[in-house]
């Protein structure tokens, strides 16, 4: 797991976030949006932290935000010239569309639940500020969300998969096998955006494609529905190239141009 991490120019001007900063990047930090399985935005009011969050959400990496006390009462009205123009334009979008908010204080979290902007807020004392939690208790509830998070937003991709692919059944009655390949390459299809397709994706359908009694023609037809034919080749190819797979085990045939060719730089260990 890696985590990309984000502190807001202001809140990098205190000594309490720059050593809370620090702390968390012990957490397997990455400076590569690309290589990144979640997002982790430090501050609030911030147009680059919310350009940041904007593009993991296109490219289809969850993303968590620490307000770090930036939303609360006396925020909400001081300035009063900004602050309202600020929400309307992202801040509050921003908020509500993370896959979790982090409160370091209760009287933060309760602020925080009664803005009702985001129902998933959870709270993690800071360190720095308690006696009653070490910096390697607060490190691993990090670590523990993360993996929370993580885990939560793959299933509702995974579930979201396989409605699309029930959609492709057609005429034709329930087939798991046929199911299984389709999913497995609508994850891969679903990495794109991330630019980022593990190895380990390949190596999956490559064992479902050998391992597996399906219809050829079957599949090729729901390929076809689902609109994937020409991605579907292209990643043939590059699994050819990756990790073996021949002809024989291919329900369509591949192809190689650029797109496989870029596909191909994008496979990561």
């Amino acid at each position: 797991m890696k985590i990309y991490l984000y502190i807001t120019s202001k809140a990098n001007k205190t000594y309490v976030w720059q050593n809370y900063m620090r702390i968390l990047q012990d957490c397997n930090r990455t400076d590569r949006l690309e290589d990144a399985d979640i997002v982790h935005i430090l501050g609030v009011w911030s147009s680059k932290a919310n350009k940041i969050t904007r593009k993991a959400k296109k490219m289809g990496i969850p993303y968590i935000v620490s307000p770090l006390g930036g939303i609360s009462f006396w925020n909400m009205k001081k300035p009063t010239t900004r602050r309202p123009i600020q929400r309307m334009l992202y801040q509050k979008k921003e908020i509500k569309d993370a896959q979790a908010i982090v409160a370091t204080t209760v009287a933060e979290f309760d602020y925080l639940r009664k803005r009702k902007w985001n129902s998933q807020i959870y709270r993690i004392s800071n360190c720095i500020l308690t006696h009653q939690i070490s910096e390697a208790e607060m490190q691993a509830e990090f670590k523990s969300l993360y993996d929370k998070v993580i885990a939560k937003y793959e299933q509702r991709k995974t579930e979201k998969i396989k409605e699309r692919v029930a959609l492709s059944l057609g005429e034709h009655k329930e087939q798991d096998n046929e199911d299984a390949i389709l999913e497995q390459l609508l994850q891969i299809e679903s990495r794109i955006p991330h630019q980022n397709i593990p190895l380990s994706y390949l190596q999956k359908l490559q064992i479902l494609l050998h391992d597996t009694e399906y219809n050829d023609d079957i599949l090729e037809e729901r390929i076809e529905q689902l609109k994937i034919r020409k991605f579907s080749q292209r990643v043939f190819q590059v699994m050819a190239e990756t990790t073996g797979l021949t002809e024989g085990y291919m329900p369509i045939e591949a192809i190689e141009d650029k797109t496989s060719k870029q596909i191909q730089k994008i496979i990561t260990e």
